[in-house]
C-alpha cells in the first residue's frame, strides 16, 4: 500500500538540530554558553554540569525565560509530483518561523558544607514551524511542533578541589506534525478515475507524546581559585511516542475512493520512536584578574542516532511512513569573557560556532537546518538585596540552506520533488532572577 503521511518529527530550533541549549541559562547565554561546563556562576549552570552546584551556597531559587524570534523564508522554489506534474501553489514562504517562549526554573538546597541538592526544569528540545497550506512544499510539511520539558533533580558533593555531580532526567515530549496529502497523485497511480495530480488535496496530522528517562553526570576540578575545568555528560533519552493520525479527505471524493478500495487513509492509532541525543562537553574558566574572566566550551552531540524516522499505524492497511534523515554527529565551539565593572554590574560577551547535523541530501522543510554563528552579549545586576537579575541577547547568523528533495528518496514518492533555498536568521532574548533565601 502506498503511503505519504508525515515527515520527520523534528522542527528547526536555534541550537543545531532541534536542540535548545541556549534556553537553559541567561547568564551563560550572555557569553554564548562559553564556560557553561566550568563557570558555575549560578545554579542554572547545573543544566550544563551538575557538579557546579558546589560553588553555590545556601538555598536559592531561579526563574527565567527566553523569547525566541526566528525567521525562516523559502525562496526560488519549484516542485513536481512523481508523475512529473508541476505542483501549483506559492513558490515562496514569507516566514515559517514561529515566535516562542521557553521558561526555566531552578532550585538548590545546601544539605551540608560540601553537599548540594538541585532541581532544574527546562525546555531543552523543540520549537515550531508553520508553512502556509498553499505553498508548493505542502506535501512535505505544513505545521511541525516538538516540545520537550525536562525535570532534572541532581546532587553534587565537593571533595577538596574536586566536585562530582549527577542527576536523573524525567522528560515529557510531545510531537505534532501535519502536511497536505496528494490524493490526486495517489489516485492517478492506482487508476482511480477523475484523479488530478496536485489538485485534490487532503491532510494528514500526527500527534504523539511520551515520558522518557535518562541521567546526567559531571565533574569540576579547581586547579586554583582562578582556574577550573569541567567535564559533563548528558544521556540519550528514548521516547516511544504514542498517539493518533487523523486524515482529512479531499472534497472531490478521490480520498474516499481510496479508502473504499484500499482500507487505508482512515483515522488510526500511531506510534513513533524518537531519541534525544547524548552530549559530552568540556569547558574551562579562568579569572585573569579581579575584573576580567575568560572561558571556553566544546560540546559533542550524538545526532547520528537519527538515521530515519518511522511512524507505524494500528491500521494494518496503512504501511509504515519512513523519512530518511542520516544526520551526523556535531561539535559546538564557544569563547567568551566577563567583566566585573563594579560590585553591582557584570557584563558578558561571547561568540560560538554551532555545526548542523543535517546533510544536504536529506534536508527537508520541517528542519531546514544549517551551520550557525552566535554573537552574544549579557549583563548581571547585583544591586538588589538577596536578588540578582541577568539578561542576555544573541543574534544567530545562519547559513542559507538548500532543499533538493526527490521522489527517489525513500518515503518521498507521494511528497514529490522539491527544490529551493531557505534563508534563516534568529534573535533571542533571555532574562532571569536568582533569589537567595
Amino acid at each position: 500500500m502506498v503511503n505519504f503521511t508525515l515527515a520527520a518529527a523534528t522542527v528547526p530550533a536555534m541550537g543545531a538540530g532541534y536542540g535548545l541549549r541556549e534556553s537553559a541559562s541567561a547568564t551563560a547565554f550572555g557569553s554564548a554558553n562559553a564556560g557553561g561546563t566550568a563557570s558555575a556562576d549560578d545554579i542554572s549552570y547545573m543544566f550544563f554540569n551538575p557538579a557546579g552546584l558546589t560553588r553555590q551556597s545556601g538555598s536559592q531559587f531561579l526563574v527565567g525565560g527566553q523569547a525566541i524570534f526566528p525567521e525562516l523564508t523559502f525562496e526560488g522554489g519549484s516542485a513536481s509530483t512523481v508523475l512529473t506534474t508541476p505542483i501549483t501553489g506559492t513558490p515562496h514562504d514569507d516566514d515559517a518561523g514561529v515566535n516562542a517562549v521557553a521558561p526555566s526554573l531552578y532550585g538548590m538546597w545546601s544539605l551540608d558544607d560540601r553537599t548540594r541538592l538541585g532541581l532544574g526544569v527546562t525546555v531543552p528540545w523543540g520549537l515550531e514551524t508553520d508553512h502556509p497550506e498553499g505553498w508548493i512544499g505542502r506535501y512535505h510539511a505544513l505545521n511541525s511542533k516538538l516540545v520537550s520539558v525536562n525535570f532534572n533533580p541532581a546532587v553534587a558533593r565537593r571533595y577538596g578541589n574536586l566536585s562530582i555531580g549527577g542527576g536523573v532526567q524525567v522528560q515529557y515530549t510531545t510531537v505534532n506534525l501535519s502536511n497536505a496529502a496528494d490524493f490526486g497523485t495517489v489516485g492517478s497511480v492506482l487508476g482511480v478515475g477523475g484523479s488530478v495530480p496536485g489538485a485534490q488535496d487532503g491532510k494528514a496530522e500526527f500527534d504523539g507524546s511520551d515520558v522518557g528517562f535518562g541521567f546526567n553526570l559531571g565533574v569540576l576540578y579547581e586547579f586554583s581559585k582562578q582556574t577550573r575545568v569541567g567535564l559533563a555528560y548528558r544521556s540519550m533519552i528514548s521516547h516511544d511516542l504514542d498517539g493518533d493520525t487523523i486524515f482529512t479527505l479531499d472534497s472531490a471524493g478521490i480520498g474516499a475512493a481510496l479508502v473504499a478500495g484500499t482500507g487505508a487513509f482512515v483515522n488510526t492509532g500511531s506510534h513513533a520512536k524518537l531519541s534525544t541525543p547524548e552530549t559530552l562537553s568540556v569547558g574551562v574558566h579562568h579569572d585573569v584578574n579581579d575584573r576580567w574572566s575568560v572561558m571556553a566550551d566544546v560540546v559533542w552531540t550524538a545526532w547520528s542516532r537519527l538515521q530515519n524516522f518511522r511512524i507505524t499505524f494500528d491500521n494494518a492497511a496503512q504501511t509504515d511512513d519512513v523519512t530518511t534523515a542520516e544526520w551526523d554527529d556535531t561539535f559546538f565551539f564557544a569563547l567568551g569573557t566577563a567583566y566585573k565593572a563594579n560590585p553591582a554590574w557584570t557584563f558578558r560577551g561571547g561568540v560560538a560556532f554551532d555545526q548542523s547535523p543535517v546533510p544536504d541530501s536529506t534536508r527537508n522543510p520541517r528542519i531546514p537546518d544549517e551551520d550557525r554563528t552566535w554573537f552574544s552579549v549579557g549583563a548581571s545586576y547585583h544591586g538588589f538585596k538577596g536578588v540578582r537579575v541577568d539578561a542576555a541577547y544573541t543574534h544567530f547568523f545562519i547559513d542559507d540552506s538548500e532543499i533538493n528533495l526527490t521522489t527517489a528518496i525513500p518515503g518521498n514518492t507521494f511528497r514529490g520533488n522539491l527544490n529551493g533555498d531557505f534563508a534563516l536568521t534568529s534573535d533571542l532574548f533571555s532574562i532571569q532572577a536568582v533569589v537567595n533565601f
